[in-house]
């Protein structure tokens, strides 16, 4: 749902930390709702997934738009952000994804369009600006997909082996300790620079 779309904060006592993904926003189609005008991202898998009867439900009420890009999602997650730190929300960490695609041999790009790697970058570098701008931290998985070797590292776009999974997971741990999220007290607050 856009911010302007959300309902009530679902939760009675903010949470300390939420996190979020730019992969969903990659990945997935968007869909409008006709009548509410209503934005969702239906599930992976939905096609298969779903009865006959519920992907006719979904496409009666639903149309697709297409996937969103990354000057959308820069918008729209500023939005949410804002949306969340007026309600006294909870410390923001958000996912990168690593670049790397394993089938991606492109070595020039004149009439290509967007490849999944390219795309992956300008959703990285929105994030990054938002990082800056609105003071919340990244969990930089490109980076760390580096470091490791996306040779060995990287199953396909978007899927890392258990051992990237485990560095990911250190690094979400370290974040948590630089905010102070073990410790007794408050965490740090995310200011950024409230600006364009």
């Amino acid at each position: 749902l856009l911010p302007d779309q959300a309902p009530a904060p679902p939760w009675h006592e903010p949470p300390d930390v939420l996190v979020l993904s730019i992969q969903p926003e990659i990945t997935h189609t968007l869909w409008r709702h006709e009548r509410s005008g209503r934005l969702v991202s239906a599930p992976p898998g939905w096609e298969q997934d779903w009865t006959p009867a519920q992907r006719t439900a979904f496409l009666q009420r639903f149309y697709p738009l297409g996937l969103m890009d990354a000057d959308q999602f820069k918008a729209r997650t500023v939005q949410l952000i804002r949306a969340i730190k007026a309600l006294g929300g909870p410390h923001i960490l958000a996912f990168n994804c690593s670049t790397f695609d394993p089938r991606d041999q492109a070595h020039n790009y004149h009439g290509l369009g967007d490849t999944l790697s390219v795309r992956i970058q300008r959703f990285n570098l929105a994030l990054m600006q938002i990082s800056a701008q609105e003071g919340i931290s990244i969990i930089e998985v490109d980076r760390i997909l580096a470091e490791l070797g996306g040779e060995w590292h990287v199953l396909a776009c978007l899927s890392y082996s258990p051992e990237a999974y485990r560095y990911i997971r250190e690094e979400v741990l370290r974040v948590l300790d630089d905010i102070g999220f073990f410790e007794r007290r408050p965490l740090i607050r995310q200011i950024g620079q409230r600006g364009s």
